[in-house]
C-alpha cells in the first residue's frame, strides 16, 4: 500500500514495501485483548483457515481465531491455536473433536493454515504440512461467531480465555479446502500475498493493522471484512448477444476454394462460467465463410469443428477428467493447435489439466477449402449459441502453440494471469471483457484490446469552430519551399459516422490547402479522402463501425511522374478516379497554411473522432514501411522512420509536444479538444444485442477494495453538513445506501444525501431520499427525488422502480437533473430505472426511462448527508441506515460513467470523474473527540461535519465488506504495528489527520 490515512493515523510503508500485500499488523498482549466478527455459524462441507503470526511466547494453549466454545465442543465448530509448542487445527463433530498439530516456534513470523477436506484434518506451517491428518467425517455448525485472538467461554457469553500473546497480520476464511497449490501461492516464500487472488477467494478477509481503523472513545478498533468485494465485473451473455473483434483475425496458409492449409498455429486461452446444460454453447462461433468454432456440446465436453460439423475433435473432459463445464463455476480453458496441418494434433487443457481423451472425426487438415479459419468473434453464429454463460479475458496467441509451462503459468492457480504474460510477443489479442477495459458508447459495448501500445486518445466534439490541435510552423519549415516527398499517418476513431470531417494534414484557406486526410460519409458509403492542393480524391470505400483504422498517404514526385498513394489500416486503397496534373512539389512555407490535428478549412467539418499518433515524414514510405506503422492493429510504442512531426495525442500536455525531429513544432490546443480513455487497436470487439445490464459483478478476480467502511445514521438526530455551492443547475448526485431491515415508517422519507435550491423561498429544491411506500401506488423502500416548481409551491415526486431496499444490501443510486431539456433521470446499482412522477395535485403517471421538471434553472447550496436541510437550516427527514461514498457532479454523467461509479458493486476512486464533492465517509474520516470531519476528497475541499454522531458510528460495513470486526481492549494507538511479514521499517503518524498531507512540497 502506498500512504493512507486511515482514522486515527497516516500509515506509511517504507518505500520497498509498497508493492506488499502486508505492511501492518495488530499486536495482541496474551491478557484481554480480541476481535470478535460478525462470520456467524454455518454449515460446512469444507473449510480452511490461513493466517500470519509471530508468537511472543506460548502457553498451554493460545488462539489464533476460532469459533470454540471451552470445554463445550459439541457447541463448537473449530479452532487454530497452539497447544504447548506445537500449531494445532481442530474441526469437532458432535462431541468428537480432531486436530492435527505441527512444531511451531516463537518470535519469527509463520504462515499457519488449518484444511478440513470433508475426511481429515491438516495443519501447515510455511507451507509444509504437519503429515500427520486425522480423520473426521463432518463439522459442527457451532453456536458463536468467530473471533480473532482468544476463545469463547463454556456458556458462549464472552471471548475470555486463551489469549493470543504477540502479533497477527492477515486472517482469511475459506468456505472449502485449500490446495496444496493454493496454500504455497498464500505463503509466497515469506511475503504475504493477496488472499483474494486465490482460485476461490475467501469467505471473509481481515487485513489485521493495514486496515484497521478506529476512533478515541469508540467500542474498539474497526476491521472489515474484506472478502466480500466483487472487486471485478464480467460480460454475461444472456439474451443470446455477440462480440465482434475482427472477420481476418487468422491468417493461415489456406485461400478459399484454393490451397493451402485451413488452420493456423495458436493458442486461445478463455475463462468461462456456464450452467447451461443440454445444449451447445458456441464460445468461437462458426458462419458460412468462417467454418471453425469452439462450443461446448449438450453434456459439458469441449468442441474443435475443424471445417464442417462432421470434421471435428471431441475432447472428453466429463467423462475421462469429471470436469462438467456446465457446472456454473469459473474454468480456465485453453486452445492450442501446434500443428497447422493436422486438426487431431491440436491440445485442450480445463484448469491446466490435459484432457487428452479425444473422439475425432473427418479429415485430419480440415474439411476441403470451401471456408478457412480467419474470423474472432464471441457468441452468436450457427451450431449453438452463448446464452446462460459469463466470459472473461479471452488471449489468443498467433503462431505460437503454448508449452505446458506456459499454459500453467496462464492459469496462475485458477485466477486470470494481469501480468508478465508467456510468449508475450505473440499475443495479439487479450480481452479482459469487463469494465476496466469496456467502454460503453450508447448502444453498444466497445470492448478494448489490451495488447493496445495506448490507451488513451484525444476526442474532438465534433463542433464547427475553434475545436483543433494547431502543430504550429515547425514542421512546414522542416518540409519546406520545394518538397518532393512526404507522408501523413495517424490513427482515428469516427464517433459520429455520419459527419464528413476533417482528421489532419496541411490546409490553407483560399488555396484548400496543400495535402489532407478527410473521412466522407459519402451518402451511406463512407470513404476516406485525400485532398492535394485545391482536389479531393476519393479512396476505396469501408466501414467506419466504432473501430479504429489506421491511415497513411504518401506524395512522391521524386522521379518524372508524381504519385499519391493511400493506405488503410496497412492495405493500399485503390482511388476513384486517375489523377492528372500532380504538381512537381509542394510548398509548405506559403503565408496563410496551417498544420492542424481534427480541422478543415474554415472551420466547417470539423471532426467528431478520437485521433491518436499522428506522424510526418519529409520521405515517401513504401508499402512495407505503412506495415510495420500499422504494427499489427496498435501504434508502434516508438515510431519508425525519423519522422520530421510525431504528436502521441494521448494527453493534453504531453501527448501534443513534437517527438519528432522538426524544432519549434509542439502543438497548441484550441477549443474543446479533450483526453478519453480509449484502447487504441483496431482489433478492439463491438458487442451485438448487448446492454448495459449484460455488465455483471463477479469474484473471478478480486481486490483489496478501496473502501470497506460507512456512516451509521439513526434516523432521528445524526447527519454531516457541508459548505459545498453548486453552481451549475444540471448535475448527478450518487450515493450508496444501506437500509436497517425495520424501523421506517408508512409514507416516511429519508433522505441519506440532499441538495437544496438557494431560493429564500425554498422553491425548486431537489432531494436524492428513499421514500417508503406511499405517492405513486408503490410499495417498499425505494428511491426518490422530490422538487418543488420554481415560484410555486406545487411538488413534484419522482419514484424510481419498485426496488424494495429491505435486503439487507448495499445499493448504488444515482440521480441525474439535466437543466438543458429539464430531464430528470435515476439509476440503482448502475441500471436505468422506469419511475412514476406523483404531483401536489394527487395524479400520479406512470413513466419510462425519464421525467420531465421545467423549472428555471437554479443553483444550489446546502448539500447535506443524513438528512434535508432547506435554505433556513431546518433539518428533518433524517435517515435511518448506513451510507457511504457520496459524490456530486456539476454535469449530468454519461451511462458509461455512472456504470464507473457503480463499478460492479465496489466503490472505486472517482478521481478521473473530477466530482464537484465526494465524501468516502470511511476510515479517511476522523474523530475531533465530538465530531466526525468528513474530507471533501475532491478538489474543492468542502469537508464535512456531523452533527450528534459518535465515535461509533463509523462501521466496517461498506458496500464492499461485510461480517466486520471489533476489538476488544486493542488501542491503535500502541498495539499498531509497522510490521509484518517481510515487512519492517514501516510508519505510523502520531497527532495527524486526514487533512495533514498537502501537496505543496518545496
Amino acid at each position: 500500500m502506498a500512504t493512507k490515512f486511515i482514522t486515527p493515523s497516516w500509515r506509511m510503508p517504507k518505500n520497498s514495501n509498497q508493492s506488499k500485500a502486508s505492511n501492518y499488523s495488530l499486536d495482541f498482549d496474551g491478557t484481554n485483548n480480541y476481535i470478535l466478527t460478525d462470520l456467524t455459524p454455518d454449515s460446512y462441507t469444507g473449510f480452511s483457515i490461513s493466517a500470519w503470526v509471530y508468537a511472543d511466547s506460548l502457553g498451554s494453549y493460545n488462539v489464533v481465531a476460532s469459533q470454540y466454545r471451552d470445554n463445550n465442543p459439541s457447541n463448537s465448530a473449530w479452532f487454530l491455536e497452539t497447544i504447548g509448542s506445537n500449531m494445532a487445527f481442530g474441526v469437532v463433530n458432535g462431541g468428537a473433536l480432531a486436530y492435527a498439530q505441527k512444531a511451531f516456534s516463537t518470535s519469527g513470523w509463520y504462515h499457519v493454515v488449518g484444511v478440513w477436506d470433508g475426511s481429515t484434518v491438516e495443519v501447515y506451517i510455511d507451507g509444509a504440512a504437519s503429515g500427520s491428518p486425522v480423520s473426521i467425517s463432518a463439522m459442527n455448525t457451532g453456536t458463536v461467531n468467530m473471533a480473532i485472538g482468544g476463545l469463547w467461554n463454556t456458556g458462549g457469553t464472552a471471548v475470555d480465555n486463551g489469549f493470543w500473546n504477540g502479533k497477527i497480520g492477515p486472517v482469511s476464511i475459506f468456505d472449502y479446502a485449500l490446495s496444496t497449490g493454493s496454500i504455497s501461492a498464500l505463503y509466497n516464500d515469506g511475503i504475504p500475498s493477496n488472499p483474494l487472488a486465490v482460485t476461490k477467494p475467501p469467505i471473509a478477509f481481515y487485513d489485521l493493522g493495514q486496515g484497521s481503523a478506529y476512533a478515541e472513545g469508540s467500542a474498539g478498533i474497526v476491521e472489515p471484512n474484506l472478502a466480500a468485494a466483487t472487486g471485478s465485473t464480467v460480460f454475461n451473455f444472456n439474451n443470446n448477444p455477440s462480440i465482434t473483434f475482427s472477420d481476418d483475425f487468422f491468417t493461415p496458409s489456406g485461400t478459399v476454394g484454393g490451397d493451402g492449409n485451413f488452420m493456423q498455429v495458436c493458442s486461445i486461452s478463455w475463462w468461462v462460467k456456464s450452467n447451461r446444460a443440454g445444449s451447445y454453447s458456441v464460445i468461437i462461433p462458426l458462419s458460412s465463410t468462417n467454418y471453425w468454432a469452439l462450443r461446448i456440446g449438450p453434456v459439458g465436453n469441449m468442441w474443435f469443428i475443424a471445417g464442417s460439423g462432421g470434421n471435428y475433435v471431441k475432447f472428453n473432459n466429463v467423462t475421462a477428467n469429471s470436469i462438467n463445464l456446465y457446472d456454473n463455476e469459473w474454468h480456465h480453458c485453453m486452445f492450442t493447435i501446434p500443428n497447422d496441418n493436422n486438426k487431431n494434433e491440436c491440445r485442450f487443457f480445463i484448469d491446466n489439466q490435459e484432457i487428452t481423451n479425444t473422439t475425432t472425426a473427418g479429415v485430419t487438415t480440415g474439411a476441403g477449402n470451401n471456408a478457412i479459419m480467419s474470423r474472432l468473434h464471441l457468441g452468436g453464429g450457427i451450431l449453438g449459441n452463448i446464452e446462460g454463460t459469463e466470459t472473461s479475458n479471452l488471449q489468443v496467441w498467433l503462431d505460437t502453440a503454448l508449452n505446458d509451462t506456459d499454459i500453467a503459468k496462464v492459469y496462475n492457480n485458477g485466477t486470470p494471469l494481469q501480468s508478465n504474460i508467456p510468449q508475450s510477443d505473440s499475443l495479439k489479442a487479450w480481452y479482459k471483457l469487463g469494465l476496466d477495459t469496456s467502454t460503453w458508447n450508447g448502444n453498444d459495448w466497445i470492448i478494448g484490446n489490451s495488447t493496445a501500445n495506448y490507451t488513451t486518445a484525444l476526442n474532438w466534439p465534433g463542433v464547427n469552430g475553434a475545436n483543433y490541435v494547431d502543430l504550429s510552423t515547425g514542421v512546414q519549415t522542416a518540409l519546406g519551399a520545394s518538397c518532393t516527398e512526404v507522408t501523413l499517418a495517424g490513427w482515428f476513431n469516427i464517433t459520429d459516422i455520419t459527419r464528413n470531417q476533417g482528421l489532419f494534414g496541411f490546409t490553407q484557406n483560399g488555396n484548400y490547402g496543400r495535402i489532407q486526410v478527410a473521412y466522407n460519409y459519402n451518402g451511406g458509403s463512407p470513404v476516406i479522402q485525400f485532398r492535394m492542393n485545391t482536389t479531393w480524391y476519393q479512396y476505396g470505400s469501408f466501414t467506419p463501425g466504432s473501430k479504429w483504422h489506421h491511415v497513411a498517404v504518401v506524395y512522391d514526385a521524386s522521379d518524372a511522374t508524381p504519385t499519391l498513394k493511400a493506405y488503410l489500416n496497412g492495405s493500399p486503397l485503390s482511388i476513384s478516379a486517375d489523377p492528372s496534373g500532380w504538381p512537381a512539389s509542394l510548398d509548405f512555407t506559403t503565408a496563410g497554411q496551417f498544420h492542424r490535428v481534427g480541422w478543415n478549412v474554415s472551420n466547417t467539418a470539423a471532426a467528431a473522432a478520437n485521433i491518436s499518433n499522428y506522424g510526418v515524414w519529409s520521405s515517401a514510405l513504401t508499402a512495407g514501411n505503412i506495415e510495420t506503422l500499422y504494427n499489427n492493429g496498435t501504434p508502434e510504442e516508438n515510431v519508425s522512420f525519423s519522422p520530421v512531426g510525431y504528436y502521441k495525442l494521448d494527453n493534453t500536455t504531453t501527448g501534443i509536444q513534437n517527438t519528432g525531429s522538426a524544432s519549434s513544432a509542439d502543438g497548441t490546443i484550441s477549443g474543446n479538444v479533450t483526453q478519453v480513455d480509449s484502447f487504441v487497436s483496431t482489433l478492439n470487439g463491438t458487442s451485438d444485442g448487448m446492454n448495459t445490464a449484460n455488465l455483471v459483478p463477479s469474484n473471478l478476480i478480486k481486490s483489496i477494495p478501496y473502501s470497506g467502511y460507512s456512516m451509521d445514521f439513526d434516523g432521528t438526530l445524526d447527519y454531516i453538513t457541508t459548505s459545498l455551492d453548486i453552481s451549475n443547475s444540471s448535475f448527478t448526485t450518487s450515493v450508496w445506501v444501506k437500509a436497517n431491515s425495520s424501523g421506517y415508517a408508512s409514507g416516511g422519507k429519508y433522505v441519506p444525501f440532499n441538495v437544496q435550491s438557494d431560493d429564500t423561498n425554498g422553491v425548486n429544491r431537489s432531494i436524492n431520499q428513499l421514500y417508503n411506500g406511499g405517492g405513486g401506488g408503490g410499495t417498499g423502500l425505494r428511491p426518490a427525488m422530490q422538487t418543488y416548481e420554481f415560484g410555486t409551491n406545487n411538488f413534484q415526486y419522482w419514484f424510481a422502480s419498485d426496488n424494495n431496499f429491505l435486503d439487507g444490501r448495499w445499493y448504488n443510486v444515482v440521480w441525474t437533473r439535466d437543466s438543458s431539456n429539464s430531464k430528470i433521470q435515476c439509476y440503482v446499482n448502475g441500471q436505468l430505472q422506469t419511475f412514476t412522477q406523483f404531483n401536489s395535485a394527487g395524479t400520479t403517471t406512470a413513466l419510462t426511462d425519464y421525467g420531465t421538471n421545467p423549472s428555471t434553472p437554479r443553483s444550489y447550496s446546502n448539500v447535506t448527508i443524513g438528512a434535508f436541510k432547506n435554505h433556513a437550516g431546518t433539518i428533518s427527514n433524517n435517515y435511518l441506515g448506513k451510507v457511504s461514498n457520496c459524490s456530486i457532479f456539476n454535469r449530468v454523467l454519461s451511462e458509461d460513467e455512472i456504470l464507473r461509479v457503480y463499478n460492479g458493486g465496489s466503490p472505486s476512486d472517482l478521481t478521473n470523474l473530477n466530482p464537484t464533492g465526494w465524501w468516502s465517509l470511511g476510515a479517511d474520516s476522523y474523530f475531533n473527540g465530538s465530531d466526525w470531519i468528513c474530507p471533501d476528497l475532491s478538489t474543492n475541499n468542502n469537508n464535512g461535519t456531523s452533527v450528534d454522531m459518535g465515535a461509533a458510528n463509523l462501521l466496517g460495513d461498506g458496500p464492499d465488506s461485510l461480517a466486520n470486526g471489533t476489538s476488544t481492549n486493542l488501542d491503535l494507538a500502541t498495539d499498531l504495528i509497522g510490521e509484518a511479514p517481510g515487512s519492517t521499517g514501516n510508519a505510523i503518524s502520531i497527532n495527524m489527520n486526514s487533512l495533514a498531507r498537502t501537496g505543496s512540497t518545496p
